[in-house]
């Protein structure tokens, strides 16, 4: 029997404590798609490696621009770069 993709997701947001994370996590999960999570940083490693790894990772990109943070801009270009679907909030 052959297994089913499940899509994968990653939420990009100013702030990891951001309230929309929550819901649009679990909004997702309900229809079936799985968080891609970020892996464990190494001591030294840039924390924008492993958001990367991430979006490389992920089949669908949401993001949320309030207050136009210039992290989430520059991650929101890679995903546009690498042709993945984006949702902008």
């Amino acid at each position: 029997m052959e297994k089913t993709k499940v899509p994968r997701f990653v939420v990009i947001t100013p702030s990891p404590k951001d309230p929309l994370v929550p819901l649009v996590v679990d909004s997702l999960q309900d229809i079936g798609f799985e968080p891609v999570p970020l892996e464990k940083k190494e001591f030294g490693t840039p924390f924008v490696e492993y958001v990367q790894i991430a979006i490389e990772r992920a089949d669908i990109i949401i993001a949320d621009l309030t207050g136009s943070n210039p992290n989430v801009m520059y991650e929101v270009g890679f995903a546009h770069a690498l042709k993945k679907p984006v949702l902008l909030l």
